[in-house]
Order: structure tokens, then sequence, then C-alpha cells
């Protein structure tokens, strides 16, 4: 009995094994194709991109014919899906932006919490084309802007964590500008004031260049 076990056990592990190495390949080709045709969704037309990693993240940075950079994209997985890992592939502007997304994979619930592929997309209900991630996604019901999928609150927060694991990423690539509102900083005094800025760029590892737009507020406001 233990040598009749033995001699299955290997033959099937021979058998995955050719079966691993002779669909490999065609695999990662889909994969590829897949990509590629994201970063056309998800970026602004572009001649060519430049692909790299940030702290282990996938990213894109796309240029135009003229070497102008025109967007930059990054493809972030999130543990927090209902059915597991959730793959997404986020689309920024050069102004900070989502300029768009596409799901790559997941294993949610058919027909729930697979809808976000389309229901986060220009004139979807939780539509999120265009939106500044300087004030991190969040669905309604835990205090945010974004509308959750309908009986699939998990597989909405699940994708308002991928964006803002995007939008870190994003913030971290050399050189980013991002749009702001406002910016909290002290005075002369050590108390909080309130200064609405245009840009806040990253120029270092850990350096902050901020350009002020305006200056305003008051002591302890």
């Amino acid at each position: 009995m233990v040598l009749t076990l033995f001699v299955i056990t290997v033959v099937a592990a021979v058998a995955l094994g050719f079966v691993y190495y002779f669909t490999q390949e065609p695999i990662a080709q889909v994969k590829e194709k897949k990509l590629n045709e994201g970063l056309m969704k998800v970026l602004p037309a572009f001649d060519h991109q430049v692909a790299e990693e940030v702290e282990g993240v996938p990213t894109y940075k796309a240029f135009d014919a003229n070497e102008q950079l025109v967007g930059t994209a990054v493809e972030v997985v999130t543990d927090k899906g209902f059915g597991g890992d959730v793959k997404v592939l986020v689309g920024f502007d050069t102004e900070g932006k989502i300029f768009g997304y596409t799901v790559l994979e997941h294993k949610e619930t058919a027909g729930l919490g697979s809808k976000m592929g389309d229901w986060f997309q220009e004139g979807g209900k939780g539509n999120v084309i265009g939106k500044d991630l300087s004030t991190p996604a969040k669905v309604k019901k835990d205090g945010g802007d974004v509308d959750a999928i309908t009986a699939a609150t998990i597989s909405s927060r699940a994708f308002c964590d991928a964006l803002n694991k995007a939008y870190a990423t994003y913030v971290n690539t050399v050189g980013t500008c991002v749009s702001t509102d406002t910016l909290i900083v002290k005075d002369s005094k050590g108390c909080d004031t309130l200064t609405n800025v245009s840009t806040v760029c990253k120029s270092g590892e850990n350096s902050i260049e901020v350009t002020f737009k305006e200056e305003g507020g008051q002591d302890n406001e």
C-alpha cells in the first residue's frame, strides 16, 4: 500500500510539473497582454512607457513623443477583498488625479463584488475618475464620499484600499507633485495655522517642497 501511494504521488507530481512547464509561458503572455491593454485604458494617450518598481510596487511612467510625462500607472494588490487578493491597476494624470483604473485579478462574488470593474468607472454609481486622493478614498459608510457597491461593502472597501495604496506609491515616485487644498503648519508661536497651497512636491527621500498659493487662517484655527 505504501509503495502504491508513493508511485501515485510521484506520477501526479511529474504530471503537474509537465503541465506547469508547458502552460507557464502562455499564462505569462496572457498576463502581459492584459497589463498592456490595462495601461492603454488607465493612462492618457502615450508614445511609450517605462516600467520600474517603487518600494517593490510596479509602476509605469508614460511619456509622449517629446519625452514629456503624461501619466503614471501603479499596480497594487490588496488583501482586503471578500474573496481574497484583489489586483488593481490605477492610472494618475500629471496632477495626481485618477485618470482611470482596471481590475486585473479578483476572486469576488459574481454579480456583487465582481462589479468593481465597472461600478467605479466614469458614469458608474461610485465614479472615482478624476478623484484627488490626497484625501484617502473611503466608502460613505466609513465617512467617505465613495458610493459602495450594493450589498458588497467589503469589496468596495478593498477597492478603496487599493486606490489609497496606489496613490501612496505614486506620491513616492521621484519628483512627483500632487495637488492639495490645505496644509496645516506651525506658526512662530507653535500654533497650528491653516495655509492654502497649490502643490506639494516630494523632492527627496525625506524632504517636501511646498508651493504656496495664498496664505490664510489665524493662530489656533
